[in-house]
């Protein structure tokens, strides 16, 4: 009985572990895919200033 009772809260134990994980490498990708998109705005706002400041200088 106690045997059973051991093995299951281990069961339950493992359990746990390995949602923990699964919600710790979810919430990492979605921390990595966060900065993708910040990276890829920096990129983009600095595309568009470099273009803005070369049209200013065509004019000028």
């Amino acid at each position: 009985m106690v045997m059973k009772l051991l093995e299951e809260e281990q069961k339950q134990k493992t359990a746990v572990e390995l949602i923990a994980r699964k919600n710790k490498e979810k919430y990492i990708q979605q921390m990595e895919a966060a900065n993708l998109r910040k990276k890829e705005e920096y990129i983009y706002e600095a595309l568009v200033t470099r273009r803005l400041g070369t049209d200013e200088e065509r004019e000028n």
